[in-house]
């Protein structure tokens, strides 16, 4: 089991870099510190017990309440990841909002917007889900029920995130043409 989660852990992360095409382009560090410091911060804030989180997903002899307590730390994880998504957006639109009068500028706002949403995707449906859903077969637990509504609302942010932050590259744009 343990050969089967680092296979999939290593083929997941592997395409992703592969689809990138020049994987340095997708690194912010701004976007990546808020993504992962968010959701941790919150964890730690909310009282979840990382330790035994970990533990529960690499000891093949955890005890049904490490097990338990491991998947609402997975759980509370996938969802802070989204709050962490949002985060981003927001600080990626107050850096593009204050330079949309120079274009040129912009960009580390866009990276922001966009690379934090990816990130906190990939933390949230990359990592945090299929841990909970392995710790959930593991403990006989039936499968989180509005597991459909946090994906299509992750879908529906993700849209209105590129929508959005495009719509504010092309009006700056089209701002600076008429003024020139």
């Amino acid at each position: 089991m343990v050969v089967q989660r680092i296979i999939g852990f290593v083929a997941f992360f592997t395409l992703i870099l592969i689809a990138m095409g020049e994987p340095i382009a997708f690194l912010d560090v701004s976007s990546l510190l808020i993504a992962l410091g968010c959701p941790l911060g919150m964890l730690l804030l909310g009282g979840s017990n990382l330790p035994v989180m970990i533990k529960s997903v690499l000891s093949s002899a955890a005890s049904p309440e490490e097990l338990r307590i491991g998947i609402s730390g997975w759980q509370r994880a996938r969802v802070y990841s989204l709050a962490a998504g949002i985060a981003c957006v927001l600080a990626g639109v107050v850096i593009v909002l204050k330079n949309i009068d120079n274009p040129a500028a912009i960009g580390p706002g866009l990276a922001m917007a966009l690379l934090g949403t990816l990130y906190a995707l990939i933390l949230g449906f990359g990592i945090a889900l299929p841990l909970q859903a392995q710790l959930e077969d593991r403990a006989g637990a039936p499968a989180e029920s509005g597991l459909t509504s946090h994906a299509a609302l992750a879908w529906v942010f993700t849209v209105f995130v590129v929508i959005g932050t495009f719509s504010i590259l092309l009006l700056s744009f089209i701002g600076k043409g008429s003024q020139g």
